[in-house]
């Protein structure tokens, strides 16, 4: 049974997102709202008739061009274009003048202006609308299936997981469109930052049951996290996950240079707090294992030019991976993103220029195929053991536990694996090898809420470089500490955050990436502008500059001697007779050492500030 006793309502203009974990039945009530399927018992009530769009599962084939194909989302449009043919074939005066009348009441005249709108929001380039269906790959298809479903007059529009075959640029459009959209949307989703941008109510399903939370995704995570804390007080080792994740946002803002990610980090930190509480109840709880951290720099890649057929990709790109770079990649589908990781990952070789690895580095690279290396006549235990033959079966069940493949799971066939499956065993695998590098393409496709929070938990902690593709904001801003933008053969470091970055989409024609000049101020020019700015500022701002200083040496000091009482507690913790006073009294001083700690980066928050808004 998926559901039981459930009920809803759905109110004019309400924009629900429909989150729960996979299996949950999230589609079958989409199914049962469309319907497509009756419900065993109770009854569906809608108040006069509901043009109800979805999209299509089924990919779309054949020599119809792009823009036609999503055109034939207006039924409406395309009753009246009929109508139109048949007058005309008629020689019917009364019906084409009563036609062309209708059209124009609809806005006929301006529908293919409106699905040219929405194709360039979802990523088409301008001169590729009029290309046939069958010009596309299955991923284009899926945008085109998307495309159509928007372009319906519909009164309800259900969207399941659409954010799955789009790039970041496309997200953000997407979500604009949601906003300013009229009717209902029920969307199911595992993108956080997605659900925020839009929703007004949550509708989570849990236990064969449906629960309504008021507000977007965060209110119902605040929501959530304290229903969880009333049912049981966190644990000590709680504490110290939560203490672990202080630890690196507090690093990062004694480090940061501009006060907005200063900000966005302390923001995370407080998310995440609320994250580990609900992940108390997740399925899925791993770590990266420590290892020791590649050499600085880790990976350099210095003037590379790389070609494709006829389509330059890179010329004279420079990019510096550092031991404990956190880097985002940005930029529109087909920009380069994915070519540049395989770059990194020493998988492409390029035509020019040089790749340079340091020494000890030892790479975990995720494609978004990975999935597709892995042997479907295997189990999960199979598979490990065929890349892993020394592994002991023990080690390996209880760490293939923590990702969800739990007794019989570990001996199912892999051809029987949904996506989201597959995705886990494959991060497993890579975790398995203890990289200190990780380079991940799309790691979060297909993967529901709980294991997002928890691969969020575990990118938090780990220690080594990174660099990560990925349409989850959340994913990026709670993990990354530098973004670059990949477009026309430009790598550039982005200074701002990825709500910049959806304000800089803004500001560009039809919400595409920036022209490439907009990246191609001399570097030598930019060096000297910025230089004298600096020297500017250095004078007039000397005595904050000093504040700051000082405020982050404090910093320093403090996380050093917090990372100290930490090491005590977690060695007390482990012992087979743990000393309840001692660890009272670490705890004791650990409170008070966090307490000054947030104290001493609200003064740094204020001075960053002010530095800022003069420009520094």
């Amino acid at each position: 049974m998926l559901f039981e006793n459930i009920s809803l309502d759905i109110f004019k203009g309400e924009k629900v997102g429909v989150i729960g974990p996979n299996g949950c039945g999230k589609t079958s009530l989409f199914s049962i709202i469309a319907g497509d399927y009756l419900p065993d018992e109770g009854k569906m009530e809608t108040h006069g008739e509901l043009m109800i769009s979805r999209v299509s599962q089924s990919l779309p084939d054949g020599n119809q061009s792009a823009i036609d194909f999503v055109l034939d989302g207006d039924k409406k449009l395309r009753e009246i274009e009929m109508q139109l043919a048949i007058a005309q074939e008629n020689d019917d005066g009364t019906a084409i003048s009563q036609a062309h009348d209708v059209l124009a009441h609809i806005g006929g005249y301006d529908a293919k202006a409106r699905g040219a709108r929405i194709l360039s929001g979802l990523g088409f380039p301008a001169n590729r609308i009029e290309k046939s269906i069958n010009e596309f790959s299955g991923g284009w298809k899926a945008r085109l299936n998307l495309g159509k479903a928007l372009m319906s007059r519909s009164a309800v529009i259900l969207l399941d997981e659409p954010t799955n075959h789009l790039d970041l640029d496309a997200i953000i459009w997407l979500e604009r469109w949601l906003r300013d959209y009229s009717g209902v949307a029920l969307v199911i989703s595992h993108d956080r930052q997605f659900l925020d941008s839009f929703v007004g109510t949550i509708f989570h399903i849990e236990n064969h049951n449906l629960r309504r939370y008021p507000g977007n995704y965060s209110a119902f995570e605040k929501q959530r996290s304290l229903f969880l804390s009333r049912q049981s007080k966190l644990s000590r080792f709680q504490k110290y996950e939560i203490e672990k994740i202080r630890d690196f946002v507090a690093r990062f803002s004694a480090k940061a240079t501009k006060a907005k990610q200063a900000q966005s980090r302390l923001r995370a930190i407080r998310r995440m707090e609320r994250l580990t509480v609900i992940q108390e109840k997740s399925p899925f709880k791993f770590s990266f294992k420590e290892t020791q951290l590649p050499s600085d720099p880790a990976i350099v890649l210095n003037d590379i030019g790389l070609s494709y057929e006829d389509n330059r990709i890179f010329q004279d790109m420079n990019l510096t991976v550092r031991s404990e770079s956190r880097i985002g990649l940005l930029g529109p589908n087909g920009a380069g993103k994915t070519t540049l990781i395989k770059l990194l990952a020493g998988i492409l070789k390029p035509d020019s220029g040089k790749r340079i690895e340091g020494k000890n580095i030892a790479i975990g690279y995720f494609a978004q195929s990975q999935s597709d290396n892995l042997n479907i006549e295997n189990n999960a235990l199979q598979q490990f053991l065929s890349i892993y033959p020394n592994a002991r079966e023990k080690s390996l069940r209880d760490f293939l536990g923590n990702f969800g493949f739990k007794n019989d799971m570990v001996t199912r066939p892999i051809v029987e694996f949904s996506g989201g499956e597959k995705s886990r065993l494959t991060l497993a695998i890579l975790i398995w090898a203890c990289p200190n590098v990780l380079l991940l393409d799309e790691p979060t496709n297909h993967l529901d809420l709980d294991m997002r929070i928890s691969l969020t938990i575990a990118l938090q902690q780990y220690k080594g470089a990174m660099v990560i593709i990925s349409h989850d904001r959340s994913l990026l801003s709670e993990t990354c500490n530098d973004l670059y933008i990949v477009n026309q053969g430009i790598v550039k470091h982005f200074d701002g955050d990825l709500n910049d970055y959806a304000m800089l989409l803004d500001e560009t024609e039809e919400g595409s990436m920036a022209p490439k000049a907009k990246f191609m101020e001399s570097r030598k020019l930019v060096r000297r502008r910025k230089a004298r700015e600096r020297d500017r500022l250095l004078i007039k701002n000397k005595p904050l500059l000093m504040k700051k200083e000082s405020l982050e040496q404090e910093l320093n000091k403090l996380n050093n001697i917090k990372i100290e009482l930490e090491a005590s507690l977690l060695k007390n913790s482990n012992n087979a007779q743990p000393n309840g006073k001692k660890i009272d009294t670490v705890l004791i001083k650990l409170s008070g050492i966090r307490a000054r700690i947030d104290k001493v980066e609200s003064q740094w928050m204020a001075v960053a500030t002010s530095l800022e808004e003069l420009g520094n």
